[in-house]
């Protein structure tokens, strides 16, 4: 399962998304790493519709890095009433 996964099921459930990220689709980058490596060739297309099809299911997507001081206020409430965050390593 991939993030965007998560932002179309929880969009099914009428919530509103916002979906920060910085590669929109399956980051090629993945294919070295043995979790990735099997199954990325048959993921990559799906996860490319599931991006374009993003804005018609109520997802806003956008292509970039949150900031820490961002992350912080969206999961104190500040930002956001609520919020999810799926973070895939830290530098």
């Amino acid at each position: 399962m991939w993030t965007v996964d998560l932002a179309h099921v929880l969009a099914s459930f009428g919530l509103q998304i916002t979906f920060c990220t910085v590669t929109a689709g399956a980051n090629p980058g993945f294919a070295r790493e043995p979790y990735y490596c099997s199954q990325l060739a048959a993921d990559a297309l799906r996860v490319v519709r599931l991006f374009d099809a993003a804005a018609a299911a109520g997802i806003r997507v956008q292509t970039r890095q949150l900031s820490w001081q961002e992350l912080r206020d969206y999961v104190s409430g500040e930002g956001w009433p609520s919020s999810i965050g799926c973070v895939r390593g830290c530098a």
